[in-house]
């Protein structure tokens, strides 16, 4: 194992998971509209689906490889739910009297966010086909690098529902509250139409 490349491949995934992206920013947004704790479920789902993405892909790189037309699809439809979460986010109640648990997002929408996330496709395709070669050869080396992406990613989810989580303290009253939902729905869709023009 080269330790050197490893390095820089941890460099990647830090640089790949915290940035905003669909999961980073839903769970800022269901943090500061729901709290810390009731997005636990969601990035549990996130964990969870982000992990078997990644084993998928290292499984059937060669079809990957040669199927474009994967991919393509893919993006349309990740696209298309992650404009759909950005409505629901935007449209949130500002009041915890108006919350239901219909509101809440839990580890269904976490894990099927990923398997439609075009950003966690790209991003294991580069990690597998690239990164991991430099670092060593073999499954035992995929299977490592899956899981530290899986462990970075999840501490990068809990970091912005917890920042998110914090701002709703920030906003007691029901206009600012009701205009940071709309803002966090925004950069959402923002994320969509980024992966749809990509």
């Amino acid at each position: 194992m080269e330790l050197s490349e490893l390095g820089i491949t941890i460099g990647f995934m830090f640089l790949m998971c915290w940035s905003p992206g669909p999961n980073t920013i839903l769970c800022a947004a269901h943090g500061t509209i729901h709290g810390f704790k009731s997005t636990l479920k969601l990035i549990f789902g996130q964990g969870v689906g982000f992990f078997l993405v990644g084993m998928a892909i290292a499984l059937s790189m060669d079809i990957i490889e040669n199927y474009s037309g994967v991919m393509f699809t893919l993006k349309y439809v990740g696209a298309a739910y992650i404009l759909y979460l950005s409505v629901k986010i935007a449209k949130s109640p500002v009041t915890k009297s108006e919350q239901t648990n219909e509101d809440l997002l839990g580890f269904k929408t976490g894990a099927t966010m990923q398997l439609v996330n075009p950003k966690s496709f790209v991003y294991f395709t580069l990690l597998i086909s690239i990164y991991s070669t430099r670092v060593g050869e073999g499954v035992s080396i995929k299977i490592m690098i899956i899981c530290i992406s899986t462990v970075i990613g999840i501490a990068s989810v809990l970091f912005w529902a917890y920042f998110g989580s914090k701002i709703k303290k920030l906003l007691s009253d029901q206009n600012k509250a009701k205009k940071m939902n709309i803002t966090l729905g925004v950069l959402l869709a923002l994320v969509a139409v980024n992966i749809l023009f990509q």
